[in-house]
């Protein structure tokens, strides 16, 4: 786990110093901070020249696997539809209604979250209109809204301006243009750190959820051996298929924070798989703890997740000046008070990363993470073995089959306390807190390459 003496990192969420404001470019303008990938204030091409040729290196498997990560988007999403297409083909109206419930409501806050930060691009002018991309800005076109939120398509969007991005950088690499390599290097991490940003709000507002609920209603259903037929087969495949995405969207988030960050090495494969299994891990105990309690108790379940989110509400309240930032009008003076629609944009933000934290911890601001992580896990494991011993203690309440009333309580607890170890080690080894030496002796080379005098 992180101690106090680690250099923090800069997030999404943390607002720039006075400073950082006055000037384009962080950190020294050697590359481009968080803030300015996910929520830009910047103009990234003052930054271009700056990050070393080594670096701004995007090859054919960069290209594969971003065509991949919309592939797999679409799978994803196809396999919710055919859920829902399921249910409504049985009469089975209620999960109908719940199941399309948990899959468009966070297709309408990455609407909305890519809106905001497309006219942050604009008034900020980070893209020009000879090479900007303009797949993202189809979101703003009200009369697609329907097309786009039923097939939640605007990380789609934002996937294709990725690729475009890329494919430019990769393009002018092949052609020796360095400029242009690096700039739309700038400005595929940009649009990487968007989509990882929007891709955790999909996972743990739909992805999460969604499998609660279809856990709920297998568990509530299949009172004695299920028939294994076609139904079954959609609702397992669409748990699994939601499975692995939730973390890797965590690990690809972290990833995608450390690839902005110039001066700080960014994480080995090693670690971005350790990041995969704790966050895996973790959010698999919790769907499955919140399943099992929902089973046997769903009104005092219910009640529980809306004090956990309240209690998570008001902790990210405390720190609000990183939702300001994201919300505020960037043609007004940094420090200007933020008006009404500001400020309720921040709270109705904040209310949405309380329901990412029921299902796994989210940094929005920085600073050290050592006590925050113990009072988070310490939290949800408690609910972790409440869920458990109300699973083994009321069971004469609900019919519960021999073939998984053992494996809920262990599932509940035993991934929690695996994940925990993993993340444990990863801080302990893993994690890079080290400024990265290297980059900084190959953008000396840049230099000495661009001054020969010197």
């Amino acid at each position: 786990m992180s101690t106090e003496n680690q250099e923090p990192e800069r997030l999404p969420l943390d607002p720039l110093p006075l400073e950082q404001h006055e000037r384009p470019g962080v950190n020294g303008n050697v590359g481009l901070s968080v803030l300015d990938a996910v929520f830009p204030v910047t103009d990234l091409d003052f930054d271009a020249g700056d990050i070393p040729s080594s670096r701004a290196l995007v090859s054919l498997c960069d290209l594969f696997w971003i065509v991949f990560s919309i592939v797999m988007h679409l799978v994803d999403c196809g396999m919710d539809l055919n859920l829902a297409t399921s249910y409504l083909m049985a009469e089975q109206y209620d999960n109908l209604i719940w199941t399309c419930i948990f899959i468009l409501t966070p297709s309408l806050v990455n609407i909305m979250i890519s809106i905001q930060m497309s006219a942050q691009d604009r008034q900020t002018n980070q893209v020009s209109e000879k090479d900007k991309c303009n797949y993202s800005e189809l979101v703003r076109c009200f009369l697609l809204w329907p097309f786009i939120l039923i097939f939640q398509l605007a990380p789609v969007l934002r996937h294709l301006d990725n690729l475009a991005y890329a494919f430019k950088s990769y393009r002018a690499r092949k052609n020796g243009d360095q400029s242009n390599q690096k700039k739309y290097y700038l400005k595929m991490l940009k649009e990487e750190q968007d989509i990882a940003l929007m891709r955790v709000l999909e996972c743990f507002l739909e992805a999460a959820p969604h499998q609660a609920l279809q856990l709920t209603i297998m568990m509530r259903h299949y009172q004695s051996t299920p028939k294994v037929n076609l139904h079954f087969v959609h609702q397992t495949l669409s748990i699994a298929s939601s499975l692995a995405g939730m973390g890797w969207a965590m690990s690809s988030y972290h990833r995608s924070i450390r690839k902005a960050q110039q001066d700080k090495e960014n994480i080995s494969a090693i670690g971005n798989w350790m990041q995969f299994f704790w966050h895996f891990l973790i959010t698999i105990s919790r769907v499955v703890a919140i399943a099992a309690a929902a089973t046997i108790m769903p009104l005092y379940t219910g009640i529980a997740l809306g004090v956990h989110w309240l209690f998570m509400n008001i902790w990210i309240n405390l720190k609000p000046s990183g939702l300001h930032e994201f919300c505020r009008d960037r043609n007004k003076p940094p420090h200007s008070r933020p008006t009404i629609v500001e400020s309720l944009k921040s709270y109705l933000l904040a209310a949405i990363f309380g329901l990412v934290h029921i299902f796994t911890y989210f940094k929005l601001v920085d600073g050290p993470t050592y006590w925050k992580h113990i009072i988070y896990y310490s939290f949800c494991f408690l609910e972790n073995v409440i869920a458990s011993m109300g699973w083994i203690f009321l069971r004469d309440n609900v019919a519960i089959i021999r073939w998984y009333h053992e494996l809920v309580p262990v599932t509940c607890i035993v991934p929690f306390i695996i994940g925990i170890f993993i993340m444990i080690i990863y801080y302990k080894g893993f994690h890079p807190s080290m400024k990265n030496m290297i980059n900084k002796t190959d953008q000396h080379t840049d230099e000495n390459n661009r001054n020969p005098a010197v």
